[in-house]
């Protein structure tokens, strides 16, 4: 027997001694890796949990645990809850429908309370789902919220139905947490702690619909998933943040592709929320558009009807999208005509403990910590309702492992949303949500044509409204006249709609000059410098930053290997030219120029001791981006110590930007290239296969670990 084989049963006896005395040490054993086993340092939970055991390759949960079958049954009424141990295992398909609207007893009465919680399922009224979690709806078809947990889907399927993923704009299929957001974040009050699951185990079978995430989860520990296939996810099929331990193996992904309405729908359905409440609670607010007074009563009725609708057109009547001749204005304002996300997609997302709704994090010293270029610092606890990465402690994901994993098929169509701005404290004009007051939002199939405004020329354009905008204004008006009760407990901190807005609204139809676009500017953004608009973000203003395969942010220690990345597509537009030449105009990006149009295979931001091997990008390609939207295979930001082994990149097309398969940003240290190969690089403005901040530092290294021509740079790359 060979000193190598004599070694690894060594190991192997010394694992099996671990496991038994429920302990774990790492890095003693050199065949630790290739036992299938992953490392992992312990962390600390939001709530309750210290230190945890790895879940390692074929190992349960360690004590013996009851098993539960699952049916369709335990989901009729609303998230199946699981806060103690044990098997959970499927036992046919499941579609998320909770109280639904019942077809055969339809009216149009029933839809606006359709598919969320009823009062008397709410733990105040006795019932058994905590109030400020599920106050904005069911966000989730399984909660994980205890140790020690295997979910068996045994072949089977479980998605959002058609209905809820119309109506819950905000979902994941499981969520390994009792609630959706770490406490302080999120565009709602979700409660002032969080459960997160921890040796958990996902594994055998489809998770299908959801209109955001497959897998979604905060400070979660010791998670695997194994032999799991994600479709038709709008926004990534896994997205883990402050994860401790993971392992993704032999899993596929692929995004859904019919999806009927724009991101303006939840935000309608945000706002109809407050506008009931104000209505019950009897506010004499009215709102007056094209020199016609709105009630709250009207402004429901009509956003109601315009919401019922929809769902009639896609859930009643079984329709792929809106039925323009038969509703003209809400086809102008809700119709996706991709029939893909309008915002960020991914397809697996480990990022810091938090929201990854800002720029890619950037460089961190040796203490771990970030320096990002610009750092938004808005906050829910300093009244703007998404808090940035850092808020929290910057607690990163460690100990992260992707093994044959496959993206094929991810599209989206990012729909960059202008924002006004207001220059006295900086911030986006937002409902109390943190849903855009869009005003240059145009018809789906003419971008000539505005819905809010009447003309896209600002020294022209005057409030011509919509429900939603309605809506939001009069919110809006009601908390600025402090009319908003706190018994309703809706946030109202994060608006930023103020009088001089509301205002302008109300002056359309008048001889008053307020009416016009560009005299509010004025107001809100007198500094001759700034143009009172920020770009390059989405509906909730969350920053544009494209369709990207494996998005690996903050993560430390992380492996991948055999993992595929074919055909994204980007099908959004070009960034707009309101905010002008600008380096930045979102204050959370973190790289320059316009995000939205730009495709890419990995990125690795702001991650530590990453290892990549046997990997590959095929097939990228950015439909309609400008001169600064590229198709990137792999991009490197404020990262160190990456190194990428026997990997390629292939076939990437950008209509207007450029190409690049290997790209190394600024604050980037010791990414290290070997055996890699680029060709099929197809672009309008430019190709590279390999773009580094510093040639002359690095074109020697290049040629002796990667063996690619480092080409003559040009101004693209």
């Amino acid at each position: 027997m060979s000193r190598t084989s004599v070694q690894r049963h060594i190991c192997q006896a010394i694992i099996a001694i671990l496991i038994v005395s429920k302990t774990a040490v790492f890095g003693a054993c050199p065949h630790f890796e290739s036992l299938g086993l992953t490392s992992t340092a312990s962390g600390q939970r939001l709530q309750g949990h210290g230190q945890r055991r790895v879940l390692s390759e074929g190992q349960g949960p360690i004590r013996p645990k009851p098993t539960i079958y699952l049916s369709q049954s335990n989901f009729d009424n609303g998230t199946y809850r699981i806060t103690q141990p044990g098997r959970y295992i499927l036992s046919q398909d499941i579609s998320f429908a909770p109280n639904s609207v019942n077809k055969l007893s339809y009216s149009r009465s029933k839809v606006m309370e359709c598919c969320k919680p009823r009062p008397d399922q709410f733990e105040s009224n006795g019932g058994d789902y905590p109030d400020f979690p599920y106050s904005l709806g069911f966000f989730a078809a399984i909660t994980v919220e205890t140790e020690d947990v295997l979910i068996d889907l045994a072949g089977y399927t479980i998605e959002q139905s058609k209905e809820h993923a119309l109506m819950q704009r905000f979902f994941t299929v499981i969520e390994l947490a009792s609630t959706p957001f770490i406490p302080g974040q999120g565009p709602f009050n979700f409660g002032p702690e969080i459960a997160s699951g921890a040796n958990v185990r996902i594994q055998n079978g489809i998770i299908g619909r959801s209109s955001h995430h497959g897998i979604h989860g905060n400070g979660n520990h010791n998670v695997k998933i194994k032999n799991v296939r994600f479709q038709d996810f709008e926004v990534a099929a896994l997205a883990l943040n402050g994860v401790e331990g993971l392992l993704v193996h032999e899993c596929t992904a692929r995004s859904r592709l019919d999806v009927p309405v724009m991101g303006r729908f939840s935000s309608g359905l945000f706002a109809h929320r407050f506008v009931k409440a104000l209505e019950q609670e009897g506010v004499a607010t009215v709102l007056t558009v094209k020199g016609v007074p709105k009630t709250a009563t009207d402004i429901k009725t009509e956003l109601e009807d315009a919401i019922v609708n929809v769902y009639e057109d896609i859930v009643l009547n079984e329709k792929m999208f809106i039925d323009e001749e038969m509703h003209p204005k809400e086809y102008a304002l809700y119709h996706n005509k991709m029939g893909v996300v309008d915002g960020n997609a991914y397809g697996f997302l480990t990022n810091s403990l938090g929201v990854a709704v800002n720029g890619f994090p950037w460089v961190q010293d040796d203490n771990g910590n970030s320096h990002n270029h610009r750092s938004g610092k808005f906050g829910y606890e300093n009244g703007f309702p998404w808090a940035t990465d850092d808020v929290h402690g910057n607690q990163h994901s460690r100990h992260v492992t992707f093994h044959s994993v496959t993206i094929e098929n991810l599209q989206a169509s990012i729909t960059e949303v202008v924002s006004l701005m207001r220059s006295d404290n900086g911030k986006p004009v937002t409902d109390s949500i943190g849903s855009v007051l869009q005003v240059h939002n145009v018809h789906p199939d003419n971008a000539n044509i505005p819905v809010t405004v009447s003309s896209l020329n600002d020294a022209e354009a005057v409030y011509i409204g919509n429900v939603v905008a309605n809506a939001q204004l009069f919110v809006a008006k009601c908390i600025n006249r402090n009319q908003v009760p706190d018994s309703i407990h809706l946030p109202t901190a994060g608006n930023q709609i103020n009088d001089d807005i509301i205002a302008w609204a109300e002056a359309s139809g008048t001889e008053n000059p307020d009416q016009f676009l560009a005299n509010l500017l004025s107001k809100i953004a007198p500094n001759p410098e700034d143009s009172g608009y920020y770009c390059n973000g989405d509906t909730m203003f969350h920053v544009n930053k494209g369709v990207i395969g494996f998005k690996i942010d903050n993560t430390d220690n992380a492996e991948l290997n055999k993992c595929r990345v074919n055909e994204i597509v980007n099908h959004g537009a070009p960034g707009s030219t309101i905010c002008g030449e600008y380096q930045r105009s979102h204050p959370s990006a973190t790289l320059t120029g316009y995000g939205g149009a730009n495709v890419r295979g990995f990125t690795f931001a702001g991650s530590r001791n990453v290892k990549v091997r046997n990997s590959s990008v095929s097939s990228l390609s950015s439909m309609n981006g400008a001169a600064v939207a590229n198709v990137r295979g792999f991009t490197f930001a404020g990262s160190r110590n990456v190194k990428v082994r026997n990997s390629s990149v292939s076939s990437l097309s950008s209509m207007n930007g450029a190409a690049v398969g290997f790209e190394r940003l600024t604050d980037s240290e010791d990414i290290k290239l070997e055996s890699c190969t680029v060709d099929s690089l197809h672009a309008d403005t430019g190709v590279c296969k390999v773009r580094f901040s510093d040639i002359q530092k690095d074109s020697e290294f290049v040629n002796e670990y990667c063996h690619l021509e480092v080409p003559r740079m040009v101004t693209m790359c």
